[in-house]
């Protein structure tokens, strides 16, 4: 074997090593991005702190991103949620059409709970979906999975802190 041969075969085996590394780094690059993306859909991302207890949740601060909100999703992290801001106090209703996994609603008012609404099923199939709002007005709401507010202990009165 010559020596142009033996540099063009140590080119080669480099070459598909790098290949491989690209390859695998692209995997679980992927692989993040799909559990990036479960939590973020292209929204800005804040930490939320309501009472002792924090998540990690998607920002939702216009109207498209306010109707889209956690629909066609399989799933939500258990530390994640979405935020929805609102320029001035309302009483938003919201439904679960196209949201795959039961949720808790915590609904807020100057920086506290005032209300939470929780263990909401996935819709069904009816035509006539149900809607959710709250009994006094609210400057921002928060979805999280079903179950987080009773597991973290959230009262209406705790402080919510959005970073």
């Amino acid at each position: 074997m010559g020596k142009v041969e033996t540099h063009l075969k140590v080119k080669i085996i480099f070459l598909v090593g790098l290949m491989f590394l690209i390859y695998s780094s692209v995997q679980l690059v992927g692989a993040d991005l799909k559990k990036i993306n479960n939590i973020v859909n292209n929204g800005a991302v804040a930490m939320v702190k309501i009472g002792r207890s924090e998540i990690r949740a998607e920002m939702a601060t216009t109207d498209p991103e306010r109707e889209k909100g956690l629909s066609n999703r399989g799933s939500l992290e258990s530390d994640a949620g979405m935020v929805f801001i609102y320029d001035k106090p309302l009483q938003p209703s919201f439904w679960m059409k196209g949201v795959l996994f039961p949720i808790d609603i915590i609904w807020v008012y100057n920086s506290k709970v005032v209300e939470t609404t929780t263990n909401i099923p996935v819709a069904g199939s009816s035509t006539q979906l149900p809607t959710y709002s709250p009994r006094v007005n609210v400057d921002t709401v928060i979805e999280v999975n079903a179950g987080w507010v009773d597991n973290n202990g959230i009262r209406v009165g705790d402080r919510v802190k959005i970073d």
